[in-house]
């Protein structure tokens, strides 16, 4: 079963995420997608840069331990919302 990226308590965007429009294919797949907090360019060297620093609770840790158990993984779409 999909879960939807930000159902995991990971960073979001500062201007709140945003979900582009589906198609009814991507709806029963499971494939939303959302708008990122995460700037990727290609061929470009860069060093680590902090997006967001949060404070995980136990229940927060448990929710994480399970997506990976469950083998979690999710796909990134380039380009931007319209």
């Amino acid at each position: 079963m999909p879960y939807d990226y930000y159902t995991l308590p990971f960073c979001k965007p500062a201007q709140g995420v945003q979900t582009s429009a589906e198609n009814l294919g991507e709806f029963l797949t499971g494939d939303r997608i959302d708008n990122s907090p995460y700037m990727l360019y290609m061929r470009d060297d860069t060093t680590c840069n902090i997006l967001c620093q949060q404070v995980y609770g136990k229940k927060d840790v448990e929710v994480i331990e399970a997506a990976i158990d469950e083998n979690y993984h999710h796909n990134w779409v380039s380009g931007s919302l319209r």
